[in-house]
């Protein structure tokens, strides 16, 4: 069950998942248990060699689920220091910029649940970029790291630079649509 979770993770929200042989979304205590797991599984991961840089790309793949997970769980300081990790890893690896820049962008929102918006706003600057250059400036993950860099200026007082983002985003989204 853990392998499937893991697996499910990487596909849709974990809100969303369910067990495979009953259909149940994992709430509750499953969801304890399943995130516990994951967790430890990602520990034992750790504290093995990694020996290519496709094992290494998998333990990140996991500790950005796993970062995620304890950022939907409300644990902000775990989520963020996961992260940050992670988003060191990613930078350091070869091929994953799109897990960077994912990484990047969820970093940018537990930063900004943390109150440290600065911080958040250089993250998601990053992630909006990097999303923009890979997929282009229109794709949906870019225009959502537009509409959270426009969520992070507001945040940080500065209105005039969020009206403008808001402006820029719905305008793109319009043409999208």
């Amino acid at each position: 069950l853990v392998h499937q979770w893991q697996t499910q993770s990487e596909k849709k929200p974990l809100a969303d998942m369910t067990c495979g042989l009953c259909n149940q979304k994992f709430t509750g205590r499953a969801h304890e248990i399943l995130s516990t797991r994951l967790h430890e599984e990602l520990d034992r991961q750790k504290k093995k060699a990694v020996t290519s840089a496709a094992e290494n790309l998998e333990l990140l793949k996991m500790q950005v689920s796993t970062a995620t997970n304890l950022w939907q769980k409300g644990d902000l300081a775990a989520a963020s220091a996961l992260f940050r990790e992670t988003i060191q890893g990613l930078r350091d690896a070869e091929n994953c910029e799109a897990h960077l820049f994912s990484a990047c962008h969820n970093q940018s929102l537990v930063l900004l649940a943390l109150g440290n918006q600065q911080e958040a706003r250089v993250e998601v600057k990053a992630a909006r970029r990097g999303l923009a250059r890979m997929y282009g400036a229109e794709h949906p993950l870019a225009l959502k790291a537009y509409h959270n860099e426009a969520m992070i200026a507001n945040a940080c007082g500065d209105k005039e630079e969020a009206l403008q983002l808001y402006q820029d985003t719905l305008s793109k989204r319009e043409r999208v649509l």
